[in-house]
């Protein structure tokens, strides 16, 4: 009973990370869900043979209370098979970390286990981050610093890109008095898209190769 509850505490808690922070624009969000896989898979005691196929319904379980949430509240929208692209990509990292969490119980026990899943995690965390500061490309020269005024150039790549560089790396990659570029690099190094701004033609916004692999639509 207490790895069901944890399960559904999981997937309660995950709705509103995924809701807000989709993966396509947030790769870290697919460790936080892998990392809530290891908690759950951390509850799974040793004993007994079925304990893989055990930490797999606890997985479908965990998933299948943020889709029912989706679902109750009205954020999901779409055909069938959309509700199998979202099922694929939350059980992705879901399933790997639960299996993780339950392995390293099964070796170390449940408070060492949980003290190999805490490292690990935070592991993955640091390495992400370090990726993400050296993948990112550096910015051009000459670019304008003017945090807080109104009048920033910078504001047309905050306006555009909005809430998806939260949690990015933002460089200008081209600047001048007609045409600028701004990069947005994720957890992990990955490029999420870039701004374009020209004189007279405005702004907007290209998928990065990251959110097109995950979303499966073209540029």
């Amino acid at each position: 009973m207490l790895s069901v509850a944890v399960a559904l505490v999981m997937g309660v808690l995950l709705f509103p990370i995924v809701l807000v922070f989709s993966p396509i624009y947030f790769p870290w969000t697919l460790l936080a869900l892998a990392a809530a896989g290891a908690l759950v898979g951390l509850t799974v005691g040793s004993r007994g043979r079925a304990w893989l196929a055990r930490v797999g319904g606890l997985a479908g379980l965990t998933v299948l209370a943020v889709l029912v949430i989706f679902w109750v509240s009205e954020n999901f929208v779409g055909p069938l098979v959309a509700l199998f692209s979202w099922l694929a990509w939350l059980l992705v990292p879901i399933f790997p970390g639960a299996l993780a969490g339950a392995v390293a119980r099964r070796r170390f026990g449940a408070v060492r286990g949980a003290g190999t899943v805490l490292a690990g995690t935070l592991g993955l965390v640091l390495l992400g981050t370090v990726l993400a500061v050296a993948l990112a490309p550096r910015d051009v020269a000459d670019i304008p610093y003017c945090e807080g005024s109104p009048s920033c150039p910078r504001q047309v790549c905050w306006m555009t890109a909005e809430r998806r560089r939260l949690f990015t790396i933002e460089t200008i990659t081209a600047y001048d008095d007609r045409r600028m570029e701004c990069t947005y690099t994720g957890w992990g190094g990955v490029r999420i898209g870039v701004v374009t701004w020209a004189k007279g033609e405005g702004s907007g916004w290209t998928d990065g190769d990251w959110p097109v692999l995950l979303s499966g639509r073209g540029r």
